[in-house]
């Protein structure tokens, strides 16, 4: 028995498959190995990784403070409404440009289709000869160039993208390196061309610029929703959710626009509230970071230099979203904490009795200069 054991031995380390089976087994062990180092040695680490890459963090908007005058009459409150808000959820790929554009533009016409309007805090606009125009001037102008071409800083604009006019920059955020806003032509399985602009108006164009460039602002937070447009109708509501199935990325949440009982008496003392701008949230995120740049804030007036007071504390929520920022799980929700209220030592019926007797003023002045 030995020496047939031995035999057989001697016969397989002589044989040809002697190399092939050490070759195995060595590859055997370094996968043994290898396995061993990563679920029992580092897989606490890959595991924390895992969860921080589909875990994130999002912030619940607070509702503003009202505002009061000094007898505890409302001067300034909120109401419910609700909005229409788009996400981008399209799957990268030589379809992506065209698919959500179809989104964003069939949106826009369901929106204004029933009375409403896209909030347009766009660097250009359609004058009323129909001509692209610039909308801001100065750094502010420049601001907007930089975040159009993709800039960290002004500074980095080349001569031409720095002396671009509204043409030029529609023509660039047309193009297929960018929005990709025009005709493809091509059959499926072909290749596709593409013509920049064609088979679409000047308004078209602009209002899926503005929608795409408002979205590019959360490119790197995509499970966060843009605000399309707010203050909504039921008819649009009501649109928008009999068409969620190609309206993909696209829906309805509930939201508050800020109301002003008197406006007329004192809009010029209350101010009021806006979308944040990229100044306004460079300062306020540097002392508070949870604001975003979806915020509103107070521009003039009370609603302004009341800031810190009005809005209030921001809830969270954890969220685990899929490799396209898709949600597919919340947990751990904090409630928002409503802003302070504010109470004015100004009196309503005070304030529109003089309102009234300095219009009455005024009007005879006017009288007796004409006269």
């Amino acid at each position: 028995m030995f020496y047939d054991l031995r035999e057989k031995i001697i016969s397989f380390v002589t044989s040809r498959f002697l190399v092939p089976f050490l070759m195995l087994a060595v590859i055997f062990f370094v996968l043994i190995a290898r396995i061993f180092k990563l679920q029992i040695v580092n897989g606490d680490s890959y595991r924390a990784n895992f969860t921080l890459s589909i875990e994130k963090q999002v912030n619940i908007p607070s509702t503003r403070g009202n505002i009061y005058d000094r007898n505890g009459e409302l001067l300034a409150y909120n109401k419910l409404a609700y909005s229409v808000t788009i996400t981008d959820t399209i799957e990268s790929g030589s379809t992506k440009n065209r698919e959500l554009n179809e989104i964003v533009l069939k949106t826009v016409d369901i929106i204004e289709g029933n009375g409403d309007s896209v909030i347009n805090d766009f660097g250009i606009y359609l004058d009323e000869d129909n001509n692209f125009c610039f909308s801001y001037t100065g750094t502010k102008h420049q601001r907007f160039l930089a975040d159009i071409y993709g800039k960290a800083l002004v500074s980095e604009l080349s001569y031409d993208q720095r002396n671009a006019n509204p043409d030029m920059v529609m023509s660039y955020l047309c193009s297929a390196s960018k929005y990709g806003i025009g005709a493809y032509t091509g059959n499926e399985g072909s290749k596709v061309g593409f013509i920049p602009q064609m088979g679409f108006t000047k308004k078209q164009m602009l209002d899926i610029s503005i929608i795409r460039y408002n979205l590019s602002l959360n490119g790197f937070q995509k499970y966060i929703a843009t605000t399309i447009a707010s203050d909504v109708s039921d008819k649009t509501v009501a649109e928008i959710m009999e068409n969620s199935d190609i309206l993909q990325g696209v829906t309805i949440t509930e939201d508050t626009i800020r109301k002003y009982n008197h406006s007329v008496y004192f809009s010029q003392i209350l101010g009021y509230t806006g979308r944040i701008s990229e100044e306004e949230y460079e300062q306020y995120s540097a002392s508070d970071p949870n604001y975003s740049t979806n915020d509103y804030v107070g521009k003039t007036g009370i609603e302004f230099s009341m800031e810190s007071e009005l809005q209030g504390q921001k809830g969270s929520e954890t969220i685990y979203v899929d490799n396209l920022g898709r949600i597919l799980e919340t947990d751990n929700v904090v409630a928002p904490t409503a802003g302070n209220d504010v109470y004015l030592t100004i009196d309503t019926n005070l304030q529109k009795a003089v309102y009234r007797l300095l219009e009455c003023f005024i009007s005879m002045t006017l009288l007796e200069i004409r006269a």
